[in-house]
This record gives structure tokens, C-alpha cells and sequence, in this order.
């Protein structure tokens, strides 16, 4: 039976919960009354690319080959960084084995890749080109449906200006539910889309009415489709990448590597853009570099996210911490004393443990890839945000709230049943697969036990393909699409 899957990126678990018992989200209440749902356990480190691509795909990091926002290796000149993109993904997604698929605002899906069905890009799409959607003719028919389509709305620019924010995130998401509901009539098997203002709202502001009252409205938006798959006929599910809590302090581990001679320095290290603006505004030069900033506009926007954060020797550098705690050390010999000195930081205001625990990458993945893995990855204790920078141990945080790794999970339809479990984000795209009648290829995830007794899903035993099957399975699908 065809499924709507809805992605609420960082919907935390405990929000859930809290929110649903005080009256704040009577839908999500109503959806895990007559459903099945639970916690969905992230991928470590708990953050987007690796998230949603372990969802759609079924498989760990090691696998499909994303451990966080940028591929980082040491080459003969040095340590390099690129953002992922879509072209990074080395395992098959559920659209590569479901016809008549549409995926809308998918984090890490530009450029846009061939399918039986419809795409439209999400998170660090550059812009709306036709890159950004699959068939490139569906272009003018977004233009025409949601004018002005917006993909992103960065937070960190709404700093004392929430009101502003509250009314921009509704609008994007409106965007989103526009196009949802031209699309919901079209014919289908699987529709995936991803709001991803949950977490926007929350790294800005966290347990604030700002938040509660966007949630207020995702809330609206649920309802909205739970009527619509009831008077479809069809399987709704609801799953985060990863969860969200508050958080009082970041905490900044290249200066620790800098401490320690395993990150050399260079003039100018480790200033981050809040210190920037400060010492611009107090030397009279903020307005000429922000002018300047606007005129070289187009070029930064290119740049975004390519730039080191800290301004770093990268040939003499023997280790860097680089994303959502992943740490990567070019001397297999030092990873050990990386692991210690990393593991014992310790707040130098408060004297507390900073650090819950530090993996090495053999005990989170398995894989072809897993030498492109971080070395290490670091877990903070809660309240603590991670940083890279390298001007100091600690700092206030400037944002209200960062990562956790307790999504959600929601299901309800005619095939399901009522229930509470645990689950992992490895398990979200078996599960799919099962529901809608497919064999199931090689994943590391399971079949959660969601269905109702005597549907077609709880009837029949799930199907699994040998990989010889899956690899002929794709190579017709690719000849079929070329034809196309």
C-alpha cells in the first residue's frame, strides 16, 4: 500500500512526549493514539547528512559513505574539506527501488539524480536552478505553483529578531505545504518530504513561544495529512533525524588540539565571526565589510560551508576536530592520545565533565568506507554544544539548543497497527520497503513490528534480496531510465 513519509528534522523524543501529555500538539497525540510509535535512535554523530541518509538508504555511515557535513582527508598537501552533496551517497535510496516516487526537500539530495518520479532538492541546494529538480521540466511547474520557492532560512541571521523568524519559518513551511498538496493527486507509491524549520526553530529558540508555536503549527500541518491519508487509503509515517535539548556552553576541542601541538596554528587562528564583528565594529569598519560582503555575494554564496573555520597549517596539523564531534587524525599512533586528552576535558568554569564519551570509528561503523570515517567521535554531555573554533575551552553558546540523538518514530494507516517501540533510523527504510510489498535489499535495519493483524504486510513474511538481485534490480532500473 502506498505510504506518505513525513520528515520533522530534529523532533526530539522528549519533546514529543512533553508536548503531547500538556494539550500543546493534540494532533500528535491523536496520531500516537491510533498508530504506532517510539523513539528513533540517530546515528553517531546525530546530525543531518548522516541521519537521513542512513533513513533512506537502511545502512550505517560505513555504508553509504556520509559521516557528517564535509568529507575531510589528508592527502599529499594536506588536510582537505569538501561539503557533501548528493553525488557522495555510495548506497541505492528507497527511490532507486520504488516507482513512482516523490521526494521533496530531502537534506543532501542536490544536485538532483534520476528516478521514477519526481524530485525537488533540500538542504544545501545553492539555488533553484535546474539542478535542484528531476525531470528538469517540473522546474517551471514549481516556479508556477509556489512562487519565490525558498529552500533554506538561516538562523544565526535572526539573533534578537525571533518575531521575524517565527513569520519566515511559516512561510517556508507553507511553501512546502503547498506543494505538497499539488502533488498528494498525482499517482504515487512513495511521497517523502522533509521540513527542516523544526531545527531551525530550535537551535534559535529552543523551549521558547517561538518554538511553541511553530511546533503549534507543525502540529496543524499533521492533522492536515493524517486527514488526507485516511480519506486516501494510504500509510502515514512520521520520522526526525536525530532529537534536540537545551544547551548553556560551547565547547571548542581544536583548542585543546592546539594546546597540545597536534593543530598548528596560523595568523589570525581561530577568530571566530562573532569576535570579527566585535573588533570591526570597534575599530568603525563594520559597515564598509558588511557593503563588501554584499557585493562579493554571489562568490560567498559559492563558498559557504568550503572555507576552514580555523585558519590552520594543514600539512603540519597532525589532528582537527571538524563537524558535529568528528575528529580526524592523520597518525594512526596519536589517535590514542587524541582519545584521552579529548575524553578529560573538563569545564574551566565549573570544573564538570565535558565529554560523555569519545568512539573510535571501528566501534560505530562497518563498511567499505570506513576508512573515510572520522577517526574519532566525540559525545558531550548535555547542555554542551561542540564548536570549531579554537580561541578558548568554553564559551556561553549562542544558540538555545543543539543535537540529540533521540528522533521519533509515527505510524499509523490501514496497514497499521497501535503500539509503542524503540527503533533506529536504519530500520525506517526496510519497514517502507515491507509496507509497500517489496523485496528488501541488503540493509543493516529491520522490519519494525507495526503492522495490524491481518494486513497484507502482517500476512506476508518480509522478502529479502540476494545482492546478486539487488545489483540486477538496479542495473534494469538505470536502463530504464536512460530511456526514457
Amino acid at each position: 500500500m502506498k505510504t506518505f513519509v513525513l520528515g520533522l528534522d530534529g523532533f526530539d523524543w522528549d519533546v514529543l512526549l512533553d508536548w503531547t501529555a500538556k494539550g500543546v500538539l493534540p494532533n500528535m497525540r491523536e496520531f500516537m493514539r491510533k498508530g504506532f510509535y517510539g523513539r528513533l535512535l540517530s546515528t553517531i554523530p546525530f546530525t543531518t547528512p548522516p541521519g537521513w541518509t542512513s533513513i533512506t538508504t537502511g545502512v550505517n555511515p560505513g555504508k553509504h559513505g556520509l559521516f557528517d557535513f564535509f568529507k575531510v582527508r589528508w592527502t599529499e598537501n594536506g588536510w582537505e574539506f569538501k561539503l557533501v552533496d548528493s553525488r557522495d551517497k555510495r548506497s541505492p535510496e528507497l527511490w532507486d527501488y520504488i516507482p513512482k516516487s516523490f521526494v521533496i526537500n530531502l537534506p543532501v539530495s542536490y544536485p538532483a539524480r534520476q528516478l521514477d518520479g519526481i524530485m525537488v532538492t533540500g538542504m544545501l541546494t545553492p539555488e533553484l536552478n535546474e539542478k535542484a529538480v528531476y525531470p528538469v521540466d517540473f522546474l517551471k511547474e514549481l516556479k508556477r505553483v509556489v512562487p519565490n520557492y525558498r529552500f533554506e532560512l538561516n538562523w544565526n541571521e535572526y539573533k534578537g529578531r525571533e518575531e521575524d523568524f517565527l513569520r519566515d519559518v511559516i512561510e517556508v513551511t507553507k511553501q512546502r505545504e503547498r506543494l505538497i498538496n499539488h502533488l498528494i493527486s498525482k499517482d504515487w507509491n512513495l511521497f517523502f518530504t522533509v521540513i527542516a524549520c523544526t531545527d531551525r526553530v530550535q537551535h534559535l529558540s529552543f523551549n521558547t513561544d517561538v518554538m511553541s508555536e511553530y511546533f503549534r503549527f507543525i502540529d496543524g500541518l499533521v492533522g492536515n495529512l493524517m486527514e488526507g491519508a485516511e480519506r486516501g487509503g494510504y500509510n502515514l509515517i512520521i520520522v526526525s533525524d536525530h532529537g534536540f535539548g537545551p544547551v548553556n556552553k560551547s565547547f571548542y576541542p581544536n583548542y585543546i588540539l592546539v594546546k597540545e601541538g597536534l593543530l598548528v596554528p596560523r595568523s589570525g587562528f581561530g577568530v571566530s565571526r562573532e569576535t570579527l564583528k566585535r573588533i570591526l565594529k570597534r575599530l568603525g569598519l563594520l559597515n564598509l565589510a558588511v557593503k563588501l560582503y554584499r557585493k562579493r555575494k554571489e562568490l560567498i554564496k559559492l563558498a559557504k560551508g568550503l572555507s576552514n573555520p580555523v585558519d590552520f597549517d594543514p600539512i603540519k596539523s597532525v589532528a582537527i576536530a571538524y563537524g558535529y564531534g568528528s575528529i580526524y587524525v592523520r597518525d594512526e599512533e596519536k589517535v590514542g592520545k587524541v582519545k584521552e586528552i579529548i575524553e578529560r576535558a573538563s569545564d574551566p568554569d565549573t570544573g564538570d565533565k565535558i565529554v560523555e564519551k569519545v568512539f573510535r570509528r571501528d566501534e560505530l561503523y562497518r563498511g567499505p568506507y570506513l576508512n573515510e570515517a572520522p577517526n574519532l567521535v566525540a559525545v558531550l554531555r548535555r547542555g554542551y554544544a561542540i564548536e570549531r573554533q579554537a580561541y578558548r575551552m568554553t564559551s556561553t553558546a549562542e544558540k538555545r539548543g543543539d543535537h540529540t540523538r533521540n528522533g521519533i518514530f509515527l505510524a499509523m494507516g490501514p496497514d497499521i497497527g497501535q503500539g509503542k517501540l524503540e527503533a533506529s533510523v536504519l530500520d525506517v527504510m526496510p519497514t517502507i520497503m515491507h509496507t509497500l510489498g517489496l523485496s528488501i535489499p541488503p540493509v543493516d535495519g529491520k522490519v519494525l513490528p507495526i503492522f495490524k493483524e491481518g494486513s497484507a504486510p502482517y500476512i506476508k513474511e518480509p522478502m529479502y534480496m540476494s545482492k546478486k538481485e539487488e545489483l540486477r534490480k538496479r542495473v534494469r532500473e538505470t536502463r530504464r531510465l536512460l530511456k526514457r
